[in-house]
């Protein structure tokens, strides 16, 4: 993630506290329809319109009271990064959910395999353990044989691949031959 992302974040954590960033966050699918839309995006942002009149069309469609709320989008605004408000709204929640201890592990799982509900359930117990945050777990499939939990908030990445099992079982067995077989008396 964008290093610039990670200062706002943090700037408007402190500013708004936890329960207004939350509320906060509750307008990102609102905010995310709209940079979808090509023309939005570049209304927000084409130099050659003014910041009055893009604060103006963005507050009114998520339609915010909240003056600090909307104080953050002037501060975007002004800084030039309305078009990055996704990014920073992302950075935002992984921050909160980081204070919280939670966090959100992916697994993939190959197109021939069924993932098995007792063994995801055990995966989120010993990850929880291990990590001793809260984890979320989502399944998705990947064209590779064999499984990979990833964990982006914490750096962390485990994979059991086939391929790489037998590269590496190649690899031990002619070691193995090559340095030849001893046999300890």
């Amino acid at each position: 993630m964008a290093n610039f992302a990670k200062r706002y974040s943090q700037a408007i954590i402190e500013s708004l506290g936890e329960a207004k960033c939350k509320e906060l966050l509750s307008l990102k699918a609102v905010l995310q329809e709209c940079f979808r839309d090509l023309d939005f995006l570049r209304f927000a942002e084409s130099p050659f319109v003014g910041l009055e009149q893009k604060l103006t069309v963005i507050l009114d469609i998520i339609n915010v009271q909240d003056e600090k709320i909307r104080r953050v989008f002037y501060i975007l605004g002004m800084s030039g990064r309305l078009g990055s408000i996704l990014e920073i709204f992302d950075e935002v929640g992984a921050s909160l959910d980081s204070l919280e201890r939670k966090c959100k592990a992916k697994v993939f799982f190959d197109f021939n395999q069924k993932p098995d509900l007792i063994l995801l359930q055990k995966l989120k117990q010993e990850l929880e353990i291990k990590t001793g945050y809260q984890i979320e777990i989502s399944e998705e499939f990947w064209e590779k044989e064999g499984v990979k939990c990833s964990i982006d908030e914490l750096g962390l990445e485990v994979s059991f691949l086939k391929e790489k099992l037998m590269q590496d079982l190649q690899s031990y067995v002619v070691d193995s031959l090559v340095k030849g077989v001893q046999i300890e008396d």
